[in-house]
């Protein structure tokens, strides 16, 4: 029996030495003290003296195969366990007493026994989800106060900026090959599995980690990142050889499944090249049994790659990592029980890289998907498995469509294939034809600026409009027209701002003494009554100096002359983009004060009154607090007469979500396509039992958004009643 390194020694030990690099300031203090411990660990002559636990805990691992936690999730489980309410203190305080706080709510002078072989595989598991509750308690009952600070510290995954040493200093020190090996894609398992500094050869190395074979873990082939910019888009072009094709993006968890002897062996290896195949065809929940009726008898072997997500078992509804589950559980793909009501499994096949004897990686993309289609498939349902569907990108409008409709779903950016491409495992240069497109959010700056007039195609009234003028604020108070934006005649939204402006019956036609101007005028111009001037907030995307701007008219807001950008804010601006302003603007094809949905089906109730507040509106439940079931809430708004969507769609009136800190609600906000009204408050009313008025403060995250809609206007719309009692036992059920 082999007798491991990480098993011999105490993880008090490893505390010990962050402890010490933690309090040093000195970057070479910090490699001496690293290096020190690398060779105590390499000295011993051990069967395994691998040192990939001690590395695994020290770097964080961001990725969709693994659960994430922040300090309320820790904070939750210790107070559960021990019986104790919550501090609103709490959350004043800064994570490193945040993080003692946690550590002396189960302060006790335990002995350190724990080894880090022991921990190591506890954490990996607690990441995996596996027994999360269990574990973490058990961590905490069974170490000392500086074990219990460092295993907090590493479920938060801050150990790296605890110390102020990061992953590639870390690996450099043991090997600079080990960095390149990580930069390509390669887990850490497998670069550390077999590396002992005294007897490493470099060449034998790289040919025992590189490689495409049956049954043996590779990384699957990384997307480069790029922004919507036609810069961008012109680069995809440039490089790609065949079609263009975009697909969703899945935010779920990257696989690559083996397959020999027609079936009677299955592998499940994740993206950073973990074995997962245990998880997959246990007896909890065999899905490798599920899935081979998809494939064809008559095929003996196949690699294919996909992702495995969790998807709802009545709406068919993929969920993404941050997606509300329909009883607000926390699932894990790596342990869902096959008797779960709720949600299952399901593989969204992405790639075909082998069949029988022949590796595919050297085909085009079309033909392995092709081959993956006709050869290796059976069927396909959504439930189950499926291929994602593509659309063809023929130019930059069709590219920037798919932005959009990322945008107003929610998703983090979108696919976009070349058809042509072949397969390289691991991270790829640019040319290669796999790209994920998504905003850069902090390339953009926010303004609001006026619009204050309209230039005509001609001088005739029926003459259709061709630009609108926008106005930033001058020292002197005055507006100063500058910019011009392009009003395409197809748009409702440009046409729904005219007809807030009265520019077809009460206007100007020269510039009134209240307006400056920085172009000469037309003879085509029509400029707006001051009181009729529409304010809009705008996200100005500058991707790159000298390229074209895209403008996202974000939402409208309220007339408030000290709110608007100055024109020496748009001149700044204008001046570093080389003194010119080339502006394309993307807005939404509707925008509507509430959206109505005439397929809606009439269901035959009790409370007509009740039922109908909130007909005619969508309205997206997108999280809520972890103690709480969010199948309450999405009752509740359903019994008032609302359509109920878990996801945002265009069709979406507004978001009820709770914590901005979650992912999704931070989207949600900077995005601004839709409001946002806290969930607390139909907690309360249902707490309450009592329907009550929004309160446009504290109730509300997001008011001014793109999609306009009035919190206020809504609380027109109802009385403050009781909850029936029948409904309140909807709610419940």
């Amino acid at each position: 029996m082999e007798i491991s390194k990480a098993n011999s020694v105490l993880f008090v030990d490893l505390c010990s030495l962050l402890e010490e690099m933690e309090k040093s300031d000195e970057k070479k203090t910090k490699e001496q003290l690293f290096k020190s411990f690398v060779a105590t660990w390499f000295f011993s002559k051990l069967d395994d003296n691998s040192i990939y636990p001690v590395i695994n805990m020290m770097v964080p691992h961001f990725s969709f195969d693994l659960m994430d936690f922040d300090i309320n999730d820790l904070y939750k489980i210790i107070l559960k366990e021990k019986g104790l309410k919550e501090s609103h203190d709490f959350m004043n305080l800064s994570l490193s007493g945040e993080i003692m706080t946690l550590v002396n709510l189960t302060s006790n002078t335990i002995v350190p026994k724990l080894s880090i072989g022991f921990v190591n595989d506890y954490i990996e598991a607690i990441f995996e989800g596996d027994n999360v509750y269990k574990r973490i308690v058990y961590l905490f009952n069974n170490v000392s106060n500086v074990e219990r600070k460092w295993i907090i510290t590493i479920l938060l995954q801050k150990v790296e900026i605890s110390i102020n040493f990061y992953t590639e200093q870390i690996l450099y020190l043991l090997h600079p090959l080990l960095v390149e090996m990580k930069n390509e894609g390669y887990g850490l398992s497998k670069i550390l599995s077999n590396f002992h500094p005294d007897n490493f050869i470099e060449r034998e190395f790289v040919n025992e980690v590189r490689g495409v074979q049956l049954f043996k873990p590779f990384p699957g082939m990384k997307y480069i990142s790029l922004d919507p910019s036609r810069e961008s888009y012109n680069k995809i072009v440039k490089f790609c050889r065949g079609k263009l094709l975009a697909e969703k993006f899945y935010d779920c968890s990257e696989v690559i499944v083996h397959r020999r002897l027609f079936g009677k062996e299955y592998k499940f290896y994740s993206d950073n090249m973990k074995d997962y195949t245990p998880n997959y065809t246990s007896d909890t929940y065999n899905f490798a049994a599920e899935l081979h009726p998809y494939f064809r008898k008559d095929l003996q072997n196949f690699i294919i790659q996909g992702k495995i997500a969790l998807v709802t078992k009545f709406e068919y509804e993929i969920l993404g990592k941050h997606d509300p589950s329909p009883d607000d559980c926390k699932y894990s793909v790596f342990h869902l029980n096959k008797n779960n009501r709720h949600v299952k499994l399901c593989f969204i096949l992405t790639d075909l890289l082998c069949i029988n004897e022949d590796i595919l990686i050297d085909r085009p993309l079309e033909v392995r998907l092709k081959i993956l289609r006709e050869k290796v498939l059976f069927k396909t349902d959504k439930r189950t498995i499926f291929i994602p569907e593509q659309k063809e990108i023929k130019n930059y409008d069709d590219y920037f469509e798919c932005v959009r409709m990322a945008n107003i779903c929610l998703h983090t950016g979108f696919i976009v294939r070349d058809s042509k491409s072949l397969y390289t495992p691991g991270k790829i240069p640019i040319n290669h034809g796999y790209y994920k497109i998504e905003e850069d959010l902090s390339k953009s700056q926010d303004l609001t600026l006026a619009i204050v007039g309209v230039e005509f195609s001609g001088h005739k009234q029926e003459d259709i409009m061709k630009y609108y003028y926008l106005a930033a604020r001058n020292q002197d108070g005055k507006l100063k027209i500058c910019l011009k934006s392009p009003c395409p005649s197809k748009s409702s939204v440009f046409h729904n701002i005219a007809n807030n402006m009265k520019i077809f019956t009460k206007y100007y036609t020269k510039l009134p003494s209240w307006l400056e101007s920085n172009y000469p005028a037309t003879g085509r111009e029509r400029y707006v009554y001051k009181e009729n001037q529409v304010y809009v907030n705008i996200n100005w995307f500058k991707y790159d100096e000298g390229s074209k701007e895209l403008i996202f008219l974000q939402r409208f807001t309220d007339k408030d002359l000290s709110a608007l950008s100055t024109v020496k804010e748009i001149e700044y601006y204008g001046n570093k983009l080389n003194k010119r302003l080339s502006l394309k603007e993307i807005i939404p094809n509707e925008l509507e004060n509430t959206t109505h949905n005439e397929n809606t089906e009439s269901v035959d109730v009790v409370n007509t009154t009740f039922r109908d507040y909130f007909n005619g509106l969508t309205i997206c439940v997108l999280n809520c607090p972890q103690d709480y079931n969010i199948k309450k809430v999405q009752n509740f708004i359903f019994a008032l007469g609302a359509n109920v969507v878990a996801s945002p769609t265009e069709e979406t009136t507004f978001l009820i979500a709770h914590n901005t800190k979650n992912p999704k609600t931070m989207a949600a906000c900077k995005r601004a396509y839709v409001p946002v009204l806290n969930i607390e408050w139909a907690i309360r009313c249902i707490s309450e039992k009592k329907l009550q008025k929004i309160c446009l403060k504290a109730d509300v995250i997001l008011q001014n958004a793109e999609k306009m809609f009035s919190f206020e206007g809504l609380n027109q719309m109802f009385d403050e009643v009781d909850i029936p009692e029948d409904v309140i036992k909807e709610i419940c059920i």
